[in-house]
């Protein structure tokens, strides 16, 4: 649906200022005699006899047939409803017709705009949410693969330490040991285990896959 113009709009009012030149006519007073008296023939009439002119006024707003149409059957709904609301001192029954027609697809106009706007910041909104999903999988993936690569890598030093070396780093530090129960479970010295240890660290930390680890 187009956006509410100067244009569209001015097309309308010009229409409507156009029927409300020529004053009611005796015929259409006796129409809506007959109208409000829930007489369906006279509001036959008036539906034959004004049916075009709506539906030319709610399509220079809306630009739609389809909507014009709609917005007709609202019009004829509405005086069929309160044939009491129309004012033939005011002005025609044309010109009645056609302002009711102007302010409801005005009203349309709008609330299809408003709608549009909603559903943008819906989808904006969404877009957004995927986006920051999509940030925090990838970022997550990418720490996970990191620290995953980070434990290969440690456990290949490792194994190129010596036995001793490897032992005494395995109960220090994934055994959560002291120097002093390492040293008692291993039947040497804690000094010895102390330097065994020592040796063991600062080969992991020559080792370039390691960086950054944090090993002491």
């Amino acid at each position: 649906m187009r956006q509410v113009n100067v244009k569209s709009l001015s097309t309308g009012l010009a229409t409507v200022g156009d029927m409300k030149n020529t004053r009611a006519s005796a015929d259409e007073q006796v129409l809506l005699e007959g109208l409000r008296a829930g007489d369906e023939q006279a509001f036959q009439t008036i539906y034959t006899r004004y049916r075009r002119s709506v539906l030319f006024v709610a399509h220079a707003v809306v630009g739609s047939s389809t909507v014009a149409e709609d917005i007709a059957q609202e019009v004829f709904l509405a005086l069929w409803r309160r044939p009491e609301a129309v004012q033939l001192s005011r002005g025609t029954l044309q010109a009645y017709l056609g302002t009711l027609a102007h302010h409801r697809a005005v009203d349309h106009v709008r609330k299809e705009e408003s709608r549009r706007r909603r559903c943008l910041k819906v989808a904006h909104d969404r877009a957004c949410q995927q986006d920051a999903s999509i940030a925090d999988i990838g970022e997550t993936v990418t720490t996970e693969f990191d620290t995953r690569a980070r434990v290969n890598a440690l456990r290949s030093a490792l194994e190129d330490l010596s036995d001793p070396q490897r032992v005494a780093v395995d109960l220090a530090f994934f055994g959560e040991r002291s120097y002093r129960a390492v040293g008692a479970e291993l039947g040497v010295p804690e000094g010895t285990v102390k330097t065994r240890i020592r040796a063991a660290m600062m080969r992991l930390r020559s080792c370039p896959e390691l960086v950054g680890v944090g090993l002491s």
